[in-house]
């Protein structure tokens, strides 16, 4: 006659199961966390390489974070040099990103009105308005050249809305962080910061806040001053 389980070896297998995924379901979501910032920095490296790529093609002029009533905005400028690949614009961790997508989807790009998951720095990545003549265009950037610390200003940070591309770039100094900025984007309280010269930082609240204060010794130039 086969022996039958009892209630209480049952039970003490159920347990066990319980332990074990009580053990393995944390480890996991750790690992889909990493892997999401880990895809987030690939992207803003990618577009840190696209923006090189634009340079070295437009006599060493930054993309423009916008250009109402033209054909060329930030997205527009980078989209050949990421091979057409829309998810580089996109963090995998984004609660806005579907709603930037439908834009995408419902938006001529001749308007500009096109949403990422990054948002720029406008003292570096101009409003260049108002001009459909290419080499008019090129006139109004910001060019490389004029930058002193590239590697001490940043190019893109994460976005916390839907609505803003850009962060005002006309101020000279700033206390914390830009409210647009979202600077506890990841699991982890931290966020991805792009730098100008194309490499990758990632800080948490606190360090973001000593590197947007210009108090930080390797980034004392962050975001406005350049």
């Amino acid at each position: 006659m086969k022996k039958q389980f009892t209630l209480v070896e049952l039970l003490t297998v159920i347990a066990i199961i319980a332990i074990l995924a009580g053990m393995l379901i944390p480890a996991v979501n750790r690992a889909r966390a990493t892997a999401q910032m880990t895809a987030c920095m690939n992207n803003l490296g990618q577009l840190g390489k696209a923006e090189t790529m634009f340079m070295v093609d437009n006599k060493q002029n930054l993309s423009s974070v916008q250009n109402y009533n033209a054909v060329y905005n930030q997205v527009y400028c980078l989209w050949e040099y990421v091979g057409q690949n829309e998810e580089i614009f996109f963090c995998p961790v984004d609660k806005n990103q579907d709603t930037k997508k439908w834009q995408w989807g419902n938006t001529n790009t001749d308007t500009a009105d096109i949403r990422m998951s990054y948002i720029a720095n406008q003292g570096v990545h101009v409003e260049a308005t108002a001009s459909n003549d290419y080499k008019t265009y090129l006139g109004k950037l910001k060019n490389y050249s004029s930058v002193e610390r590239p590697a001490s200003v940043m190019s893109l940070a994460e976005n916390k809305t839907d609505a803003t591309f850009y962060v005002d770039g006309s101020s000279t100094t700033l206390t914390g962080i830009p409210s647009d900025i979202n600077d506890v984007a990841h699991s982890n309280k931290r966020a991805n910061y792009l730098y100008l010269d194309g490499h990758v930082a990632q800080f948490d609240t606190k360090e973001a806040v000593d590197v947007f204060k210009g108090t930080d010794a390797n980034s004392p130039t962050a975001w406005f001053k350049l």
